[in-house]
C-alpha cells in the first residue's frame, strides 16, 4: 500500500523523530553527495517537459538536483514534473524540506510493491536513484518476498541479490520508450553474480549502457566504505546495446566534470558481460592478461579438482568456540569437543597444518575447542553450561532453531585444506594434515577422490603464484576498505598452473619450504614458485612475462586499496 502526500505543508508538520545512524544503516540509506547528484540530474534531464521519478528519495538530494536542472532549462513549475517515493515517512519529510519552495509529488511506500497507478498512472522520461544498500541476509522476510515479486518474468535475477538490484528492473516498467535512467550503486554491481545479471539485463533493454567506476569512497563520511558505480542507461526499449561501456575516475570531482560528455563518447568496452570488470578498468594489458590466463592450457580451474564449502556454522562462535582456559573454567570434559581452527591467522605462515603446528597454536591460547556434545549426554556440568544460553536466544537464532539439537553444530567431514577467503592481500590455502575442523570464517576444501598427495601440494603452492594471485584479483569481490572476498563458487573458478613436470618441480619446493624451518612470510615462496611455472609452462610465460605479471599484480592491489588510481591506459 502507498499513500500520496500532495499536501506539502501538512507533511512538514508531521511529528516524526529524527532518523538515527543505526536506522540509516538498517534502511541502507546513504544520501548522495549533492555535486554528484546534480551532475547525474544534469546528464539525465534533457527536455524542459521531462517527467522525473526518484524511487528512494532519502534526504531529497537528487530531488533538489532535479528541480535545479529543470529550472535551469526553463521549467516554470518543476514540482509538477517530479515524483519522489520512500518507505520511511521521515525521509519524505526531509525531502519536502530539501525541496522548498517547490512541492513535488511525494509517495509513501515500498517502491518495489508499487505500480504505475500509485504514481497517478504517470510514465516517466527520467528515473534517477540511489537505492537502499541492504544485503540479502539483513533483509526482512517480507521485504525479500516483495522484492522477488517485483522481478519481471523475463529476468533471471539471482535470489541472493541485495535490495538495490531490484530497483532498476522494477523502475523500467514505468519508463517511457527512449527514456533514461541513472543509478548510484555499490561496486558490487561489477563483481557479484547478481550485479552482472543487472548489467546483462541493462544491455538487453537500453541502446547505451555506461558503468562509471569511482575510486573515491563517496559515502565514507556516513560510515559506508564501499565504492560506488554510476550506471547510466540511455534509450529504453530500443535495440540492445553492443555491450557495456566502462570508464573509471579517481574522484567524484573528475566524474562530475566528465558526465555531460559520456552520453556521446565511447568508453572502453567490456567484451563479455560474464567476464571480469576489474582488468578492463585497470589497463589494456590487464584485460589481455585476464583473457590469456583463461585461455592457457596450463591453467586449471580449482573447481575441477576440489569442492569448496563454508566452514562449520555454530550460530554463536563466542559460545561454541573456547580456548583452554575457558574450557577448564567451565569444567567440561574433552569428549564434548572437537578440535577446530577458529581463524585463519592461527595458521601463521605455514603451508601445511599438522598436529605439531596445532599444539603450538594451542599454547598461544587460541580458541581451538569446538563444543559439539553428544545430544544424549547426561553430564551435569555440561547441562549446567548449556543452561547459560537463554532459551529465548536459542529460539531467535535461525541457525540453532533449525537444528534438531541446538547445542550440536553440523560438522560434516574434516576438510582436506583450509582456504582464506577474505583479506587485504590475496587468497591462501593450507593443507589440513591434522584433520581438524574450521569455523565459517574459513572455507573448507575437499579434494576429489584419487588426487595424489603430490598434486594436492602442487595445487597449494601454485595457487600462491603471481599468476594465480593476479587472476584472483579479477575473480574476487572487493569490499569495504580494500578487502578481497571469495564465495565458494568464486573460489572454485580460481585458476592455477599445473602439468606433470610442474608437479615434480613443486614437490621439490614443498620439501624445501616445509623441512624444519618456519617461513618468515609465505610471500618468500612466491619467487621460487613463479620460476618453476616459467620453466615448465613456457607458452604461458611467453604470453605473459612474469615481470609484467608481478608489476600488474602490484598495480591491481594498489588500486583495490586506493593507493593507485587507474589511468585507464
Amino acid at each position: 500500500m502507498s499513500r500520496t502526500c500532495n499536501d506539502f505543508s501538512s507533511l512538514l508538520k508531521m511529528k516524526l523523530s529524527s532518523i538515527t545512524h543505526s536506522e540509516r544503516r538498517k534502511l541502507g540509506r546513504f544520501d548522495s553527495p549533492r555535486p554528484l547528484a546534480q551532475a547525474l540530474a544534469d546528464w539525465a534531464i534533457q527536455k524542459v517537459g521531462d517527467q522525473i521519478l526518484e524511487p528512494s528519495s532519502g534526504g531529497g538530494v537528487i530531488v533538489k538536483s532535479a528541480i535545479s536542472r529543470l529550472l535551469e532549462i526553463g521549467s516554470r513549475h518543476p514540482e509538477k514534473q517530479i515524483w519522489a517515493c520512500d518507505v520511511d515517512p521521515r525521509a519524505l519529510t526531509e525531502t519536502a524540506e530539501c525541496a522548498r519552495p517547490h512541492a513535488p509529488h511525494l509517495v509513501l511506500g515500498n517502491f518495489l510493491s508499487l505500480e504505475r497507478s500509485d504514481f497517478g498512472n504517470q510514465m516517466f522520461d527520467v528515473i534517477l536513484g540511489n537505492p537502499p544498500y541492504v544485503r540479502l541476509h539483513t533483509m526482512e522476510v517480507e521485504d525479500r518476498l516483495v522484492a522477488r515479486r517485483a522481478v519481471p518474468s523475463t529476468s533471471s535475477l539471482d535470489a541472493k541479490a541485495s535490495l538495490w538490484a531490484y530497483f532498476p528492473l522494477h523502475a523500467f516498467k514505468i519508463l517511457v520508450p527512449g527514456g533514461r535512467m541513472g543509478w548510484i550503486l555499490p561496486e558490487t554491481l561489477l563483481h557479484a553474480k547478481y550485479g552482472r545479471e543487472v548489467l546483462n539485463w541493462a544491455t538487453q533493454n537500453f541502446d547505451k549502457c555506461i558503468a562509471v567506476s569511482l575510486r573515491e569512497r563517496c559515502f565514507e563520511s556516513e560510515g559506508a566504505k564501499e565504492r560506488v558505480v554510476v550506471l547510466l542507461l540511455v534509450g529504453a526499449g530500443g535495440k540492445a546495446s553492443q555491450g557495456l561501456e566502462m570508464v573509471e575516475f579517481a574522484s567524484a570531482q573528475e566524474c562530475i566534470a566528465s558526465l555531460p560528455q559520456l552520453a556521446t563518447t565511447t568508453a572502453s568496452g567490456l567484451p563479455q558481460l560474464n567476464g571480469h570488470a576489474v582488468p578492463h578498468l585497470v589497463s589494456n594489458f590487464a584485460a589481455i592478461a585476464s583473457q590469456v590466463l583463461e585461455a592457457s592450457e596450463d591453467m586449471k580451474r580449482f573447481g575441477d579438482f576440489a569442492d569448496v564449502k563454508i566452514g562449520v556454522v555454530t550460530g554463536n562462535n563466542k559460545f561454541f568456540i573456547l580456548d583452554n582456559e575457558q574450557r577448564t573454567a567451565a569444567q567440561l570434559n574433552r569428549n564434548h569437543f572437537e578440535r577446530v581452527v577458529s581463524k585463519f591467522a592461527d595458521l601463521g605462515e605455514m603451508v601445511v597444518f599438522s598436529t605439531k603446528t596445532f599444539e603450538k597454536a594451542s599454547k598461544l591460547d587460541s580458541k581451538t575447542w569446538l563444543l559439539c556434545p553428544n545430544p544424549k549426554s547426561v553430564d551435569r556440568r555440561l547441562a549446567r553450561h548449556l543452561k547459560t544460553y537463554a532459551l529465548a536466544a536459542i529460539q531467535e537464532n535461525r541457525t540453532m532453531e533449525k537444528r534438531s539439537n541446538w547445542q550440536v553444530p553440523v560438522l560434516g567431514d574434516p576438510p582436506d585444506a583450509f582456504f582464506r577467503y577474505m583479506g587485504k592481500v590475496g587468497p591462501r590455502i593450507v593443507l589440513n594434515e591434522a584433520g581438524h575442523y574450521c569455523t565459517n570464517t574459513i572455507h573448507r576444501v575437499f579434494f576429489n577422490n584419487g588426487i595424489s598427495k603430490a598434486v594436492k601440494r602442487a595445487i597449494c603452492l601454485s595457487l600462491h603464484s603471481s599468476y594465480s594471485q593476479l587472476y584472483a584479483e579479477f575473480e574476487g569481490r572487493q569490499y569495504g576498505s580494500g578487502v578481497l572476498k571469495f564465495e565458494p563458487s568464486e573460489t572454485k573458478r580460481l585458476l592455477f598452473a599445473l602439468n606433470e613436470p610442474l608437479v615434480d618441480a613443486l614437490s621439490v619446493l614443498w620439501l624445501t619450504f616445509t623441512k624444519g624451518r618456519a617461513l618468515v612470510s609465505w610471500e618468500e615462496m612466491v619467487p621460487a614458485i613463479d620460476s618453476a611455472i616459467v620453466a615448465y609452462c613456457p607458452k604461458l610465460a611467453k604470453s605473459l612475462p612474469i615481470k609484467k605479471v608481478r608489476t600488474l599484480l602490484i598495480k591491481v592491489r594498489q588500486r583495490r586499496n586506493s593507493f593507485y588510481l587507474a589511468s585507464g591506459t
